[in-house]
């Protein structure tokens, strides 16, 4: 009996341990972080709900901005929060300050509101609200050489300028799908070395010159459907891996003279896979449906594993890298610190430091 309490008592300090532990650890990875430096990554902060009984019912909690020291391997607590707290907004860094827009507020409704966190102030400002109310994870938001930032959901888009803390609409086009009807798909951005954003969806691909205000609508090739976030090459072309008939063609775009040129056609092939370019022939492929032999692709539930590979450019191969994990609902957030490895935040678990 007495041993019997005592295992008790000490599975109960080890789950009390592991509670205090993780609830400083891991942060409400939901929400966009941003790297900061090459030490530091700011975690904004938002709000969560914890369930407390079976029918979803919670307390909403506030979660102030966090720093994650790489080189400490630890999360420190800013003491400052939102003025208007939301979750799944976009943000970036514009000199020593982050802009925050859009997301869902407590009360579950998209927030319009706009704030900066200054970053030596440790400090929120609410702003002038934004022209759209839609701004949550499937935006694509880029700061501009002169500090200007684009934000873009769907096909429509906007800009914020920090000189008078002002929104401007950015120029647009609907799309025409086989139908005939026109729309606004939840398509993808790119920012290129020349400050141009390209634009894509499907078949559709333009390109966006910030300082003009206007489109150019690029032809692609017959056997394109770009289905992934595209990569910034160090030669300043793209990487589109593309989806067609369950196979990936890979293109190279050259922005300066607008031409795609195949260089793969990738099989096991990739959807909706996260990129990120380590050296200059290896990217780091994780999330998505990567579609190797040995794993089933009913495990994925829809894209929501988090698993990862390595594509080689030069060997136009990927390569298995770790098994997949179907043990979490969320997102992940991937920073590369070198050449050979990146830092990986996923929803509700500890930083994976990836080494390849």
């Amino acid at each position: 009996m007495i041993a019997k309490c005592i295992k008790g008592i000490f599975v109960f300090l080890i789950i009390l341990y592991a509670n205090i532990v993780y609830s400083i650890e891991v942060p409400e990875t939901d929400n966009q972080p941003v790297r900061l430096n090459d030490n530091e990554i700011l975690f904004p902060g938002g709000w969560k709900e914890e369930k407390i009984n079976s029918h979803g019912q919670g307390i909403k909690t506030v979660v102030p901005a966090r720093i994650y020291n790489i080189k400490e391997k630890r999360f420190i607590d800013l003491n400052s929060q939102m003025k208007i707290p939301r979750n799944n907004y976009v943000a970036s860094k514009y000199g020593n300050k982050v802009l925050i827009a859009g997301g869902w507020n407590i009360n579950y409704k998209l927030s319009k509101t706009v704030e900066i966190y200054d970053i030596e102030k440790n400090q929120f400002e609410q702003i002038n609200d934004s022209v759209y109310t839609h701004w949550d994870q499937w935006s694509r938001i880029f700061t501009l050489k002169d500090n200007r930032i684009y934000l873009m959901h769907c096909w429509e888009a906007e800009i914020f300028n920090p000189a008078d803390n002002s929104f401007s609409l950015a120029s647009d086009r609907d799309i025409t799908n086989s139908n005939g009807s026109k729309l606004k798909p939840t398509g993808s951005a790119v920012l290129l070395k020349d400050d141009r954003i390209a634009k894509f969806y499907g078949k559709n691909f333009d390109i966006y010159n910030p300082q003009t205000n206007k489109i150019e609508i690029i032809p692609t090739p017959k056997d394109i459907r770009i289905s992934n976030p595209a990569l910034i090459l160090n030669n300043g072309n793209l990487l589109l891996i593309g989806w067609n008939n369950g196979t990936g063609p890979v293109f190279e775009f050259n922005p300066t003279n607008n031409e795609f040129t195949k260089i793969a056609e990738l099989n096991p092939s990739v959807t909706w896979t996260k990129m990120t370019l380590m050296d200059n022939d290896t990217v780091l492929m994780t999330r998505g449906v990567i579609k190797i032999p040995d794993i089933s692709f009913i495990s994925y539930d829809r894209g929501k594993c988090f698993s990862s590979a390595l594509y080689s450019i030069s060997q136009k191969k990927i390569y298995r890298m770790k098994n997949a994990s179907c043990n979490f609902k969320g997102r992940e957030y991937v920073f590369k610190l070198d050449d050979k490895s990146a830092i990986i935040f996923v929803t509700n678990k500890k930083p994976i430091i990836y080494k390849i």
